[in-house]
């Protein structure tokens, strides 16, 4: 018990060690998935929009059922991105880092004057 206590305190102290690199890293990837989760998000709109325009022709009680919906596509979209989802936030990731690579290595090319 005492083991496991010490190897998260550890964790946690090498967590909040992080370079700059990999917290920049981080919020990459955030910001990414976050764009992927918007995009999904707009691609279900209209399948939620269908089921709600069934439901208010069965029953014009549905009220705040549209706010539900719509809450529950964010989650969803949100999921999906964070599982992998369609590439997009690896793929915006990946090009990111390829162009601050290409761009650090232009920089140390350059003559000094």
């Amino acid at each position: 018990m005492i083991s496991g206590v010490v190897s998260s305190q550890q964790a946690v102290a090498a967590q909040s060690a992080t370079t700059p690199d990999t917290a920049q890293h981080r919020k990459l990837v955030d910001a990414a998935h976050q764009f992927e989760a918007i995009f999904l998000q707009q691609m279900m709109k209209p399948f939620a929009a269908d089921k709600d325009k069934e439901d208010s022709d069965e029953d014009s009680d549905s009220g705040g059922s549209g706010t539900y919906q719509s809450l529950g596509v964010e989650s969803m979209a949100r999921a999906i991105s964070q599982a992998g989802g369609l590439g997009i936030a690896s793929s915006i990731v990946a090009s990111v880092e390829r162009q601050a690579h290409s761009q650090n290595s232009a920089a140390k090319l350059e003559p000094k004057k």
